[in-house]
């Protein structure tokens, strides 16, 4: 997508922009990068991007270090785009390792892209004296008013309880590739044991610098993450189920928990209907373009 006003581009790398900005490393936010930014198709732009996802962009998408220019939250980049300066600040966007939102400075204009985010109190005291906006860029996962999540610590600590309630178990959560990881993070620290991950997840956690909370090892631990699709695929052939799965997701508000073994938790890292509204409340833009 283009950002009004430049010739810069977020989240699209389809190579006909100056400049390029990637909020985070999610498959529906990389497409194009690995067909134009590696090999001998190297050189169609430069990637702006945080430093843990410019550290994924490198070891797992093939791209040159050269094409990408880390960018730390709070820094402040200068750029021309079309014959004007562009002034980029980038925010954490409270959504998986490495996410970004980011505020756009042209011409007197002030354009926000929120990319993926969940509202957050240090969100809230951190940009509110960048309102009133002209444009903003708003994720759009969740539009309806029947979306409405705990904060992400309440549904942290019901994982833990359940857990805690299961321990003889074999427990297995779903998760992303990027993503989730606050999840992760807490079992691990609650119950001070590491969670298998199949390799392409451990690569990830190798990438960030968390792999001691992981292992390769499934007889080390009774805990087990794979992506959501493996449950889809796998687990539908046993009636009988003597393990638990939990799945931490907004679209948990969809799901009863009526699926034996299953154990659907609101844990999101997309902002709820209500926080949306409190966002865009907050922010006053003029135009509002749903992403």
């Amino acid at each position: 997508m283009y950002i009004a006003h430049t010739d810069i581009k977020i989240d699209d790398f389809r190579p006909t922009a100056g400049a390029y900005f990637l909020t985070h490393f999610h498959g529906d936010h990389i497409r194009g990068i690995k067909t134009y930014w590696r090999g001998d198709l190297c050189g169609r732009g430069l990637i702006y991007t945080s430093p843990i996802t410019a550290r994924l962009l490198s070891r797992l998408a093939g791209v040159r270090g050269e094409l990408i220019r880390p960018v730390e939250p709070g820094q402040l980049l200068a750029l021309e785009s079309g014959g004007k300066e562009v002034r980029v600040k980038a925010f954490d966007a409270n959504h998986c390792p490495g996410a970004l939102m980011l505020l756009f400075e042209i011409e007197g204009k002030k354009i926000f892209y929120t990319g993926d985010f969940r509202l957050s109190e240090e969100i809230r005291q951190g940009l509110v004296s960048y309102a009133p906006l002209d444009l903003l860029y708003i994720d759009s996962t969740y539009t309806h008013p029947r979306y409405k999540f705990p904060p992400q610590e309440e549904a942290l600590a019901q994982i833990l309880q359940k857990v805690e309630q299961n321990l003889d178990r074999e427990i297995f959560f779903g998760i992303y590739t990027i993503g989730k990881n606050k999840v992760i993070e807490a079992v691990y620290r609650k119950f001070e044991k590491p969670i298998y991950m199949p390799r392409d997840k451990r690569r990830i956690y190798e990438a960030i610098g968390a792999s001691h909370m992981i292992t390769s090892e499934k007889a080390a631990t009774n805990f087990r993450a794979y992506s959501l699709g493996y449950f889809n695929r796998y687990f539908s052939r046993f009636r009988q189920r003597p393990f638990l799965v939990i799945i931490p997701t907004g679209w948990a508000v969809d799901h009863k928990n009526t699926k034996e073994g299953f154990f659907y938790v609101p844990y999101s890292e997309h902002s709820d209907y209500w926080e949306r509204q409190e966002f865009i409340e907050l922010m006053e833009p003029q135009e509002i373009i749903e992403i």
